[in-house]
């Protein structure tokens, strides 16, 4: 299980292990905002596991640096939410014609680059037809332009994945 860490300003700090956390809870550098219904006992104590803490001191942070997100092919995967940017079909691991590829909307070989915005989610099939052309020498349109992401929502749902609902109304204010 993963814990969200505020900072004392209630603002996105990382996300870490329920480990890791619990020495901070036992040392009272974090005050617990929610718990799971999980429990950790020692021979001495029973603690519920930590699902969101805020430190109580303010820790400095690089904002530039904890709301951009690198380059990778899965985070291209979660930017597009593993939808075929082309015919829109959900996508996954090992799903045959629906499995998720890397696509390169200028083709490597002519010079296309592996970059957020010369990449996208598609799925074997499209990516199989569209083959080393570009989208209008292949006749095939994207459903949504290529681009980093920068909003703080999509950012953080890249970083984190799934979400644990305890955790939204923290983040997002839900």
């Amino acid at each position: 299980m993963k814990t969200l860490v505020l900072n004392a300003s209630h603002q996105f700090l990382s996300i870490k292990s329920w480990k890791d956390v619990i020495t901070d809870v036992w040392l009272e550098e974090v005050e617990v905002l929610e718990n799971y219904d999980a429990v950790v006992r020692s021979p001495s104590i029973e603690l519920k596991v930590p699902a969101v803490v805020v430190y109580k001191k303010y820790i400095p942070v690089n904002f530039n640096r904890l709301f951009a997100v690198g380059y990778s092919p899965y985070n291209v995967f979660a930017r597009d939410d593993y939808l075929c940017q082309y015919c829109g079909v959900k996508t996954a691991k090992n799903m045959g014609k629906k499995s998720t590829e890397l696509e390169h909307i200028v083709p490597r070989h002519k010079g296309g680059g592996s970059t957020w915005e010369n990449t996208v989610a598609s799925c074997r099939s499209c990516n199989n037809f569209k083959g080393g052309r570009t989208p209008s020498e292949a006749g095939m349109k994207l459903l949504r332009e290529p681009y980093i992401p920068t909003k703080m929502e999509e950012v953080l749902r890249i970083k984190i994945g799934k979400m644990h609902p305890l955790w939204e109304k923290h983040l997002f204010g839900k």
